[in-house]
């Protein structure tokens, strides 16, 4: 019977331990995302939106998308974009980037290497910046202090569920058939099933706050992003005469399943689900979830724009 209660004691406070460390890494993920914000609802546009919700890749592919729909490049069979010869400089920076990453290539290139050369390139690096000024998106480093509270989390989980199996085992070496009232067999089953239940929890919740790692958007740019899709909703093309606002919101905001071009998209989605390329520092979620096409949106993020037509519910305007 000591032995049972040592036992149980033992189970108990390892339920002390997992919630104690699941509060914790809640604590710390919440100052997180709680970074102090620049942002009071001003205009956010395509380039913008396209980084929060998937980063420099959705911003490479949504450029893209758009200098492809009015004409100034063309991505042909294999991921091959290139120049189309007269076509007029864009006055979006982002798109302007990368028809100059095209320009000092010959006119052409490959799609991998150019979202690798957009990623690292001025362009995302100055939109980075603008992101982490409005508080839009949290530093770099700022959620490694959630790693030791995860580890202690993940061992206490892990022995929650080894204090299940050890409790089914001592409840079956002190089993006394036809005993009654509180047995030691009785107290190992209980905290058998204590263990069970914290252990499980604690493991959900290591692996939904690894899953949140990925995302780094404070507080504010998601309500950011999450205003503009309840603006522009997914399937459902904004009604503008900006033809380049058009075609660029809906694949900025939910990825490449908003393309219409079926060639272009394919091309795109296959580009993009075998490339390992393109994540700029520190950007890995914030979005949609991963569309047929192979663009996931929480995977590697992207830049600001400029042009007219603006994302309602805090996002709008004409921007440079």
């Amino acid at each position: 019977m000591l032995v049972a209660l040592i036992f149980a004691a033992a189970v108990l406070g390892l339920v002390g331990a997992i919630w104690a460390s699941a509060s914790a890494v809640r604590g710390e993920y919440a100052r997180v995302r709680a970074v102090t914000s620049g942002y009071y609802g001003g205009p956010l546009y395509r380039y913008d939106l396209a980084y929060l919700s998937g980063g420099p890749r959705r911003v490479v592919n949504t450029a893209i998308a758009v200098l492809s729909r009015v004409g100034a490049v063309r991505v042909s069979r294999g991921g091959r974009v290139s120049l189309v010869a007269g076509a007029a400089p864009s006055p979006v920076p982002m798109e302007q980037a990368l028809m100059e990453a095209l320009r000092v290539r010959g006119g052409s290139g490959d799609l991998g290497e150019l979202r690798r050369a957009m990623a690292e390139g001025p362009a995302m690096r100055k939109l980075n910046d603008r992101m982490l000024k409005l508080g839009l998106i949290v530093p770099d480093g700022a959620l490694d202090r959630l790693g030791k509270p995860l580890k202690r989390l993940h061992v206490v989980s892990i022995l929650g569920l080894v204090a299940h199996v050890v409790g089914f085992i001592g409840a079956f070496v002190t089993h006394e058939p036809g005993s009654k009232g509180i047995t030691a067999s009785g107290i190992f089953i209980t905290a058998a099933g204590v263990g069970l239940v914290s252990g499980t929890s604690g493991g959900i919740a290591h692996r939904d706050h690894r899953r949140a790692l990925r995302d780094v958007l404070s507080r504010a740019g998601r309500d950011a992003l999450d205003s503009a899709r309840r603006t522009y909703r997914k399937g459902i093309r904004p009604v503008t005469p900006d033809l380049a606002f058009a075609v660029a919101v809906p694949i900025a905001l939910y990825g490449l399943d908003e393309l219409r071009d079926p060639i272009l998209r394919e091309e795109l989605g296959r580009e993009t689900a075998r490339a390992e390329d393109g994540c700029a520092t520190g950007f890995c979620g914030g979005g949609s979830p991963s569309s047929s096409t192979g663009e996931s949106g929480s995977g590697c993020w992207g830049e600001g724009d400029g042009g007219c037509g603006g994302c309602g519910g805090g996002c709008g305007g004409c921007g440079g």
